[in-house]
């Protein structure tokens, strides 16, 4: 099979400015992972070599930071690892990193003096444990190699700096220890299988994250290292270490490193084999689908490192990561989920660990009855229609007859929503507590959405027998008030929001949906007009912007503290999950998948799986060229949308 490694050399992990914009990730499909730079260097207060997530589902927490590692070689002593401090990076590991390479696991290829080693990261599945196996690959001299755990104990959103009131007790053998950062805290196991453990105690202090002192939060911290392991190694030698919050009951890293590079590998289907990208994407995809920790339930992670489970993230990014690639079982799972938490025909925006929900959105309902429909599009699986059916209804009919945050149908069938002060559209960022982009009234893509389901929830009734002729006589009703409301004539557009008599005439790339759709709102003779000023105003290499550039409140460059990049969120930022929605359009509107756009595009993600989150798809990126990558750096719907324009437009099966 041919795979495409992502591999940098001397030239890239030398270079320390090079070096940290790029960042890897496992997961271990719990919502639980490891993460840092190419050359180990934490530059986030995510980054961390095991970030366990707990019940109750995905509290978690930053367990293990890093291994400070150190060779010694015929009485030289060189150190491996990479920190920032005040003033200071120390030490510089990078200097002896001959290559970085993900295949599909990260490893790192080091020269020190007379000695080349090899180390692999890995996690395994289901469990909250990370693997790290170091190979001496060669050497004329035997070898001592020290590791020296840094650990922690905090929800993965925090930061800590030294506190007496941690006491990091250990229980220790030869093989490894127990480590409990404070009463009550889960616990740590550390072990190896060739290792001396000595326990010892020190903080270190202040190492500095420069993501995070980028984007104006809090970018210090200090990191406790319990002790250290010891081993005497020989050219040839493979050892390992791993932390877990399990004990072990058996140890076996080479026999859980084969299953874990096959388990990657077996993700990649025959048909995609040809296609680096897409196998990329696939992989990608498969650390967004999470077994909830202590249920059985399947979720999606809206993105890594920092979300959690977004309701309308989950939606939208569901059809790609699990219909597109026959995981029909998970996104019936998922959906499940979702529909049993509604409440008066809204579906929840988000769940937060430890049961809380939030509902104040107009859009993940219809979204999540749309994903519903794709499943039934994919199986023709009538039964789990005739389960979830008075789900969906219910849901519609409160649309119709209103429900809370002031969403409701208006007299000309189009959906509207008021609210106060909250953010109900996807374009939800606030400052000081005020939506950035309020969108009040009736919102295009909403009532794009709305039309959709409608004529959804007309085919499902005819599919289980039952009355389609509300769904029928109200769809018709809303697709004549939809071109008459949203129609900019002067303009050759959509208004983005329609609100009584005014009518917001920004260029944003909601519209799109009115084309993308199964289906699309918009008559069909005004779509190529559409589609010229989205190309015109807002296609980039990687998404959509958020706002035309000519616009004056357009920010093009995703960057400063929280308010001002939160005022850019949706004023320019592209967005890489309206890649999909506008694939479908141009193939809808007469373009070809081999067309040179597609292929351009194509050829641009192929590029990013080299920056950013090696071998995933950035959230964002700057409106303005070179249109640098921002955000999350692996998110679910910009991985799910491309996957499912694969599937669906572009004629490869993921």
């Amino acid at each position: 099979m041919k795979r495409g490694a992502i591999a940098f050399g001397h030239d890239v992990t030398a270079d320390y400015e090079k070096a940290r914009r790029r960042e890897w990730i496992l997961t271990n499909g719990l919502g639980g992972y490891a993460s840092s730079t190419i050359i180990g260097a934490n530059t986030r207060g995510y980054h961390g070599l095991l970030v366990a997530s707990l019940p109750p589902p995905l509290t978690r927490l930053l367990l293990l930071s890093k291994v400070e590692e150190e060779l010694h070689i015929s009485g030289e002593q060189y150190q491996l690892s990479v920190n920032k401090y005040p003033g200071v990076i120390h030490p510089k590991g990078n200097q002896y990193l001959e290559e970085f390479r993900m295949d599909p696991l990260p490893s790192f290829q080091y020269r020190a003096g007379e000695a080349a080693l090899r180390k692999t990261v890995f996690m395994l599945q289901g469990q909250n444990t990370t693997v790290i196996t170091y190979e001496l690959v060669g050497s004329l001299s035997p070898v001592q190699l020290i590791l020296r755990p840094l650990v922690n104990c905090r929800g993965f959103h925090g930061r800590t700096r030294e506190n007496a009131g941690w006491v990091f007790s250990q229980e220790s053998s030869d093989e490894g220890v127990r480590i409990d950062p404070y009463e009550g805290s889960p616990r740590l196991y550390l072990m190896s299988d060739r290792g001396k453990y000595k326990p010892a105690g020190s903080w270190y202090r202040n190492m500095i994250y420069d993501e995070e002192a980028e984007r104006g939060l809090e970018d210090r911290e200090d990191h406790y290292s319990p002790g250290s392991f010891e081993f005497e190694l020989e050219s040839g030698d493979i050892v390992s270490f791993a932390a877990s919050v399990n004990p072990f009951d058996s140890f076996s890293p080479a026999s859980w490193l084969r299953m874990e590079r096959e388990r990657m590998i077996d993700l990649l289907r025959p048909e995609g084999h040809e296609n680096v990208l897409l196998q990329w994407l696939v992989s990608a995809a498969d650390q967004f689908i999470v077994r909830l920790p202590g249920t059985n339930e399947k979720t999606i992670v809206a993105g890594y490192h920092w979300f959690g489970e977004w309701g309308r993230d989950a939606a939208i990014s569901l059809p790609g990561l699990t219909l597109a690639r026959g995981r029909f079982e998970e996104a019936k799972d998922i959906i499940q989920r979702f529909l049993e938490k509604e409440r008066k025909g809204l579906i929840p925006l988000a769940l937060w660990e430890g049961g809380g929900a939030t509902y104040s959105s107009v859009d993940t309902s219809l979204w999540f009855i749309y994903a519903a429909y794709k499943h039934f599009t994919y199986t023709r699986e009538i039964d789990f229609i005739e389960e979830i059916y008075p789900q969906l209804k219910d849901a519609m009919e409160w649309y119709m007859r209103g429900t809370d945050f002031g969403i409701r149908m208006a007299e000309d069938g189009l959906v509207e929503s008021k609210p106060r002060q909250e953010a109900l559209t996807w374009m939800d960022a606030r400052l000081d507590g005020i939506p950035v982009t309020p969108r009040m009234g009736k919102c295009v893509e909403v009532n794009a959405l709305w039309y959709n389901d409608l004529r959804v929830m007309e085919h499902l009734s005819r599919e289980i027998g039952e009355s389609s002729e509300t769904f029928k006589r109200l769809s018709q009703k809303v697709w004549e008030s939809f071109n008459d409301s949203f129609w900019y004539e002067e303009g050759g557009y959509l208004y983005d929001c329609v609100d009584g008599e005014e009518r917001d005439t920004s260029i944003r790339p909601n519209q799109i949906l009115a084309i993308s759709l199964t289906f699309p709102a918009l008559a069909r003779e005004r779509w190529r007009s559409v589609m010229t000023i989205v190309e015109r105003h807002l296609l980039t290499p990687y998404g959509l912007r958020t706002l035309a550039p000519q616009d004056p409140r357009y920010c093009g460059r995703y960057v400063g503290g929280p308010k001002e990049r939160d005022a850019s969120y949706h004023n320019g930022t592209v967005w890489t999950w309206l890649m999909g929605p506008y694939i479908t359009a141009y193939v809808r509107s007469g373009g070809m998948p081999n067309d040179h756009l597609i292929l351009t595009i194509l050829e641009a993600f192929s590029h990013h799986m080299h920056e950013a989150g090696l071998g995933t798809v950035s959230e964002i990126f700057d409106g303005d060229a070179p249109h640098e990558p921002r955000g999350c750096i692996a998110q679910a719907w910009s991985v799910g949308e491309l996957l499912r324009a694969y599937r669906e437009d572009l004629a490869m099966n993921p």
